[in-house]
């Protein structure tokens, strides 16, 4: 079932979810740190302090020896199908299996992780989340629920109670997402 939306009387908009997968682990949260930030784009890009750094590469070109040689080996013609291959068969892998990797690698978590989580009995994460006015982050009540419908059953108590005006710290505690 999908998330339901409250709003208090006040006006405040709370997305209430039942959440079933964990949380990610501190591990996963560190993957993306290679993005660049958008205040600094070039960061972590080392440029050379000049065009002078690096190898010299024009004894290669004047050797008068090399210029007027005839052509020997094998034509362009299997370099040019090797690159063709080579772009086809990135697309298929790109357009074609990675794809289908993923669609079934989401099939098998939905289709075993969750009835297999459910069976064990797990506790489930009922969690309702608030933009903070005039700031950046969220504010988030979230509690621990046994069960799959009873976690149902909470997630359209707590949307009930913030549409009612209950205080949302008498819900549950309130933490800030930055």
């Amino acid at each position: 079932m999908p998330a339901v939306t409250a709003h208090t009387p006040a006006g405040v908009a709370w997305r209430v979810r039942v959440v079933w997968l964990p949380g990610r682990r501190p591990l996963f949260r560190r993957i993306g740190g290679w993005k660049r930030s958008p205040d600094n784009p070039l960061a972590g890009v080392e440029l050379p302090d000049s065009l002078d750094d690096g190898p010299d590469y024009t004894p290669l070109v004047s050797r008068p020896e090399l210029l007027d040689r005839p052509r020997s080996g094998p034509s362009y013609a299997t370099g040019k199908l090797v690159i063709i291959l080579l772009i086809l068969g990135g697309a298929v892998i790109w357009f074609g299996l990675l794809p289908l990797g993923l669609l079934i690698a989401d099939a098998v978590i939905v289709g075993v992780g969750l009835p297999v989580r459910i069976v064990r009995g797990k506790r489930f994460t009922v969690e309702a989340t608030s933009p903070i006015p005039n700031r950046t982050g969220t504010m988030v009540i979230a509690t621990q629920v046994p069960g799959w419908r009873a976690a149902h059953r909470r997630r359209d108590q707590i949307a009930d109670q913030l549409g009612d005006g209950v205080p949302a710290r008498k819900i549950g505690r309130i933490r800030l997402r930055a």
